[in-house]
């Protein structure tokens, strides 16, 4: 039996056609699979990408609330002297004195080193009794925070006018920085 020229043809084109087909089909398989593993790698950078942007948005949004507030901690910390800057206390209590209108002698001041004591003050105050008054009333309400643990008036109606001995105990008084 011989095959003729034309059968022979045909059988070629039909593997030919099933070879390329098979081939296709491997491709195709092939190609999803590496495009299955690319998208599952992708889904994962994406969603890094989407926490690390978040991570980054919640650090915007922190600094931009500790600009916010970095002004009301720098008046806070004003309020708190250590050893180290006592003249500048010592200083505002002299100035004070100056805006009542008083005398001021700072007779002692005990600054221990314990824990949690803060610095006491004898402040011997004179002049007239409703500037001695303005003195109390703006070491009262000053920006650092004082204790009144005795205050003495004395006075007369002679040239000497009044006299106050005050102590004073610095509440805003810290011993780390």
């Amino acid at each position: 039996m011989k095959i003729s020229n034309e059968k022979t043809k045909f059988i070629v084109s039909v593997v030919a056609v099933v070879l390329i087909n098979l081939a296709l089909i491997f491709g195709v398989y092939f190609s999803f699979k590496k495009f299955s593993s690319q998208k599952t790698i992708f889904d994962s950078i994406k969603k890094d990408l989407a926490f690390y942007e978040n991570k980054i948005e919640n650090i915007r949004k922190t600094n931009k609330e500790r600009l916010k507030t970095e002004e009301n901690r720098k008046k806070i910390k004003k309020i708190f002297l250590n050893e180290e800057n006592i003249i500048d206390l010592i200083k505002r209590v002299e100035w004070l004195a100056s805006q009542a209108d008083v005398d001021i002698k700072i007779n002692r001041i005990n600054i221990t080193n314990q824990l949690g004591q803060s610095p006491v003050f004898d402040l011997l105050v004179t002049g007239s009794f409703g500037n001695i008054y303005k003195m109390i009333s703006m070491l009262e309400n000053d920006i650092y925070q004082f204790s009144f643990n005795k205050v003495y008036l004395q006075g007369d109606r002679g040239i000497n006018g009044w006299e106050a001995s005050l102590e004073l105990k610095f509440l805003s008084f810290t011993t780390n920085d």
